[in-house]
């Protein structure tokens, strides 16, 4: 793949969270260890809500350092992803705000610097992360201007071998806008995460489908922990 020379990379993001008394602030949250390990059951969702033949996966969460310094942050954990199929691992970054909300590390093809978006997990009922960064390379100008509204929406009960956990349900809905000399594209996805605080991590995250993405299904199915 032809690479494109960056010769400039800005970027800018606000974030605002909206309080709501409804929202679970006395939630303690666990805060994952070295050596823990989570296990996912990944599929693709076909017309009929089932499993399109072959998209089945199991992928493997493990986090292998924790209390890191990494894009302005502290106390940041990092999470190998090695799927079942095969190929190179993924590696992604999270940490724990002081009021138990949940942050996450995101990059875009677009975005070189990590943006870190809040999840509401905890105390904030809903958290909007803006942002816009523009590269200029030998093709010109690519601006990303991205907005994120995750929405606590409640608590449910979910089973990991065979326990009942109390998870957080928090809708996200992400918006996209690249804008280069050609033009401009829209694009939107809407996800839903289930963020377990007895474990620390999410449990479930189903993808509706989208221009980013086919509708798919990540569940937990099992997990290990080192203390």
């Amino acid at each position: 793949m032809k690479k494109v020379l960056l010769v400039l990379l800005a970027a800018s993001f606000f974030a605002a969270c909206k309080s709501s008394t409804t929202s679970p602030t006395d939630v303690i949250v666990r805060h994952v260890a070295a050596g823990d390990a989570f296990s996912y059951d990944d599929y693709v969702v076909d017309s009929v809500g089932g499993v399109l033949a072959g998209s089945r996966d199991t992928s493997v969460y493990s986090v292998d350092a924790v209390d890191l310094n990494y894009a302005g942050k502290t106390g940041v954990f990092r999470v190998v992803i090695n799927s079942s199929k095969g190929g190179d691992p993924d590696t992604n970054y999270f940490a724990y705000d002081a009021n138990g909300d949940f942050l996450m590390a995101l990059t875009t093809a677009v975005r070189q610097l990590p943006l870190w978006v809040r999840v509401p997990t905890a105390g904030s009922a809903t958290c909007i992360t803006m942002s816009s960064d523009s590269v200029v390379g030998s093709k010109g100008t690519t601006v990303e201007r991205d907005t994120m509204t995750l929405t606590g929406i409640g608590q449910e009960s979910m089973s990991v071998q065979g326990q009942s956990l109390t998870v957080q349900k928090i809708s996200a809905d992400f918006r996209l806008s690249i804008a280069t000399s050609k033009g401009t594209t829209q694009l939107e996805q809407t996800v839903h995460f289930y963020f377990a605080p007895t474990l620390g991590i999410f449990t479930r995250v189903s993808t509706d489908e989208g221009p980013l993405s086919d509708p798919s299904e990540s569940r937990m199915i099992g997990y290990a922990l080192a203390k």
